[in-house]
Protein backbone atom coordinates (compact mmCIF):
# COMPACT_ATOMS: atom_id res chain seq x y z
CA UNK A 1 0.00 0.00 0.00
CA UNK A 2 1.48 3.16 -0.90
CA UNK A 3 1.77 6.40 1.57
CA UNK A 4 2.85 9.72 1.39
CA UNK A 5 5.66 11.00 3.67
CA UNK A 6 8.10 13.84 3.69
CA UNK A 7 11.53 13.08 3.40
CA UNK A 8 13.71 15.80 5.15
CA UNK A 9 17.48 15.87 4.40
CA UNK A 10 19.80 18.83 5.40
CA UNK A 11 22.33 17.25 1.92
CA UNK A 12 19.43 17.89 -0.31
CA UNK A 13 21.08 20.82 -2.60
CA UNK A 14 17.47 22.93 -3.09
CA UNK A 15 14.02 21.82 -0.28
CA UNK A 16 15.31 20.31 2.69
CA UNK A 17 11.75 18.97 2.43
CA UNK A 18 11.08 16.35 -0.04
CA UNK A 19 7.01 14.88 -0.35
CA UNK A 20 7.44 11.12 -1.45
CA UNK A 21 5.50 8.12 -2.17
CA UNK A 22 6.69 4.68 -1.24
CA UNK A 23 4.96 1.35 -0.29
CA UNK A 24 4.63 1.18 3.10
CA UNK A 25 6.15 -2.79 2.93
CA UNK A 26 9.25 -1.18 1.69
CA UNK A 27 12.31 -2.34 3.85
CA UNK A 28 14.27 0.72 5.27
CA UNK A 29 17.56 -0.98 3.18
CA UNK A 30 15.86 -0.33 0.13
CA UNK A 31 14.70 2.71 0.64
CA UNK A 32 17.97 4.63 1.43
CA UNK A 33 19.43 2.06 -1.64
CA UNK A 34 16.27 4.17 -4.38
CA UNK A 35 17.57 7.49 -2.32
CA UNK A 36 21.11 7.34 -2.71
CA UNK A 37 20.14 7.01 -6.77
CA UNK A 38 17.99 9.65 -6.74
CA UNK A 39 20.12 12.06 -5.11
CA UNK A 40 23.11 11.69 -6.96
CA UNK A 41 26.54 13.36 -5.54
CA UNK A 42 25.29 12.78 -2.21
CA UNK A 43 29.18 12.52 0.30
CA UNK A 44 29.92 8.98 0.47
CA UNK A 45 29.06 7.17 3.80
CA UNK A 46 26.67 4.98 5.68
CA UNK A 47 23.21 6.93 6.02
CA UNK A 48 20.45 6.25 7.94
CA UNK A 49 16.34 7.02 8.40
CA UNK A 50 15.09 8.43 11.38
CA UNK A 51 11.47 8.63 12.10
CA UNK A 52 10.99 12.33 13.46
CA UNK A 53 8.32 11.57 15.59
CA UNK A 54 10.60 9.46 17.70
CA UNK A 55 13.55 10.56 16.60
CA UNK A 56 14.72 6.95 16.90
CA UNK A 57 17.27 5.52 13.82
CA UNK A 58 14.78 2.97 11.73
CA UNK A 59 15.70 -0.56 11.58
CA UNK A 60 16.97 -1.35 7.86
CA UNK A 61 15.67 -5.13 7.82
CA UNK A 62 12.08 -3.93 8.69
CA UNK A 63 9.35 -2.28 6.38
CA UNK A 64 8.66 0.90 7.32
CA UNK A 65 4.65 -0.41 8.04
CA UNK A 66 6.14 -2.65 10.97
CA UNK A 67 8.23 0.27 12.39
CA UNK A 68 4.87 2.45 12.87
CA UNK A 69 5.62 4.88 10.08
CA UNK A 70 2.06 6.75 8.53
CA UNK A 71 0.92 9.28 5.87
CA UNK A 72 2.35 12.05 6.56
CA UNK A 73 4.92 11.37 9.12
CA UNK A 74 8.57 13.06 8.42
CA UNK A 75 11.44 10.81 7.75
CA UNK A 76 15.02 12.16 7.94
CA UNK A 77 17.72 11.15 6.00
CA UNK A 78 20.97 11.61 7.29
CA UNK A 79 24.69 10.20 7.42
CA UNK A 80 25.20 7.45 10.31
CA UNK A 81 28.17 9.18 12.62
CA UNK A 82 27.98 6.65 15.09
CA UNK A 83 29.37 4.52 12.42
CA UNK A 84 32.86 6.78 11.79
CA UNK A 85 35.59 5.28 13.74
CA UNK A 86 38.47 7.42 15.18
CA UNK A 87 41.54 8.00 14.01
CA UNK A 88 44.22 6.02 15.66
CA UNK A 89 47.07 8.69 16.91
CA UNK A 90 48.83 8.28 20.15
CA UNK A 91 47.08 9.40 23.23
CA UNK A 92 46.84 8.88 27.23
CA UNK A 93 45.59 5.86 28.46
CA UNK A 94 41.33 5.82 28.34
CA UNK A 95 40.17 7.80 31.70
CA UNK A 96 38.23 6.32 34.07
CA UNK A 97 34.38 7.02 34.13
CA UNK A 98 34.47 9.01 37.16
CA UNK A 99 35.95 11.65 34.97
CA UNK A 100 34.00 13.59 32.53
CA UNK A 101 34.86 15.43 29.33
CA UNK A 102 34.51 19.38 29.20
CA UNK A 103 34.66 22.43 26.82
CA UNK A 104 35.83 25.29 28.38
CA UNK A 105 35.07 28.52 26.61
CA UNK A 106 37.29 31.79 26.45
CA UNK A 107 34.89 33.95 28.88
CA UNK A 108 34.74 30.67 31.50
CA UNK A 109 31.81 29.47 30.69
CA UNK A 110 31.83 25.68 30.73
CA UNK A 111 29.85 22.63 28.76
CA UNK A 112 30.03 19.30 29.96
CA UNK A 113 29.61 16.41 28.10
CA UNK A 114 27.14 14.33 29.03
CA UNK A 115 25.57 12.35 25.59
CA UNK A 116 26.95 9.37 23.45
CA UNK A 117 27.08 11.25 21.21
CA UNK A 118 27.41 14.88 21.59
CA UNK A 119 26.11 17.58 19.69
CA UNK A 120 28.08 21.11 19.36
CA UNK A 121 26.90 23.98 17.92
CA UNK A 122 23.76 25.92 17.63
CA UNK A 123 20.14 24.88 17.50
CA UNK A 124 18.20 24.15 14.30
CA UNK A 125 14.21 25.10 14.06
CA UNK A 126 13.95 23.25 10.93
CA UNK A 127 15.75 20.31 11.58
CA UNK A 128 14.10 20.14 14.93
CA UNK A 129 17.21 19.96 17.03
CA UNK A 130 16.43 22.46 19.86
CA UNK A 131 18.99 23.89 22.61
CA UNK A 132 18.33 21.06 25.20
CA UNK A 133 19.70 18.51 22.93
CA UNK A 134 23.20 19.61 22.38
CA UNK A 135 25.73 19.38 25.14
CA UNK A 136 27.16 22.75 23.86
CA UNK A 137 24.80 25.03 22.91
CA UNK A 138 27.03 28.35 21.70
CA UNK A 139 24.08 30.79 20.78
CA UNK A 140 25.03 33.30 23.21
CA UNK A 141 29.19 32.87 22.01
CA UNK A 142 28.25 33.21 18.58
CA UNK A 143 27.15 36.87 18.89
CA UNK A 144 28.76 38.81 16.17
CA UNK A 145 26.57 40.53 13.13
CA UNK A 146 27.43 37.38 11.08
CA UNK A 147 26.67 33.62 12.66
CA UNK A 148 29.63 31.33 11.93
CA UNK A 149 28.47 28.31 14.54
CA UNK A 150 26.75 25.96 12.20
CA UNK A 151 23.51 24.37 13.56
CA UNK A 152 24.32 22.04 14.58
CA UNK A 153 28.60 22.10 14.01
CA UNK A 154 30.05 19.06 15.22
CA UNK A 155 29.90 15.50 16.86
CA UNK A 156 31.65 14.42 19.81
CA UNK A 157 31.70 11.02 20.96
CA UNK A 158 33.71 8.96 23.28
CA UNK A 159 35.32 5.24 22.48
CA UNK A 160 37.27 3.09 25.42
CA UNK A 161 37.47 6.82 27.13
CA UNK A 162 39.09 8.39 24.19
CA UNK A 163 37.18 11.31 22.86
CA UNK A 164 36.99 12.21 19.19
CA UNK A 165 35.25 15.11 16.99
CA UNK A 166 34.05 14.97 13.42
CA UNK A 167 32.45 18.05 11.55
CA UNK A 168 28.71 18.21 10.60
CA UNK A 169 29.16 20.11 7.64
CA UNK A 170 31.88 20.01 5.44
CA UNK A 171 31.66 23.90 4.25
CA UNK A 172 32.26 25.12 7.88
CA UNK A 173 34.29 22.33 9.82
CA UNK A 174 35.54 22.03 13.39
CA UNK A 175 39.11 23.09 13.90
CA UNK A 176 41.07 21.16 15.88
CA UNK A 177 44.31 23.05 16.86
CA UNK A 178 43.80 25.10 13.93
CA UNK A 179 43.85 22.12 11.83
CA UNK A 180 40.16 21.17 10.08
CA UNK A 181 38.54 17.77 10.48
CA UNK A 182 36.62 17.08 7.99
CA UNK A 183 33.01 14.91 7.87
CA UNK A 184 34.08 11.66 7.66
CA UNK A 185 37.43 11.12 9.80
CA UNK A 186 36.98 12.16 13.19
CA UNK A 187 39.89 13.55 15.16
CA UNK A 188 40.60 12.04 18.77
CA UNK A 189 40.90 14.89 21.42
CA UNK A 190 43.43 15.44 24.33
CA UNK A 191 43.44 17.39 27.21
CA UNK A 192 43.99 21.24 26.52
CA UNK A 193 43.16 21.03 22.68
CA UNK A 194 41.68 24.01 21.75
CA UNK A 195 38.39 23.41 19.23
CA UNK A 196 36.97 26.39 17.14
CA UNK A 197 33.68 26.21 15.76
CA UNK A 198 33.10 29.25 13.40
CA UNK A 199 34.75 32.37 15.84
CA UNK A 200 34.02 30.74 18.93
CA UNK A 201 37.25 28.96 20.80
CA UNK A 202 36.59 25.93 23.42
CA UNK A 203 39.55 23.96 25.48
CA UNK A 204 38.84 20.62 25.74
CA UNK A 205 39.61 19.36 29.18
CA UNK A 206 39.28 15.98 30.78
CA UNK A 207 37.76 16.69 35.26
CA UNK A 208 37.16 14.80 37.89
Amino acid sequence: MPIDVTLYSSLFPDDPDQPIRVRSGLTVENLLADIRREYDGLPEGDYILRAEKTGQALDRKKSLEAQGIKPKDVLVFELNHESLLPVSIEHPSPQSKSQQAVLIAENGMHFRIRRRPAQIGRPNADKRITSDMLDADLTALDNGSKKTVSRPHALMDEQAGIYNIVSLRAENPVYVNEQPVGTDAPRNLKPGDRIRCGSVVLRFQIED
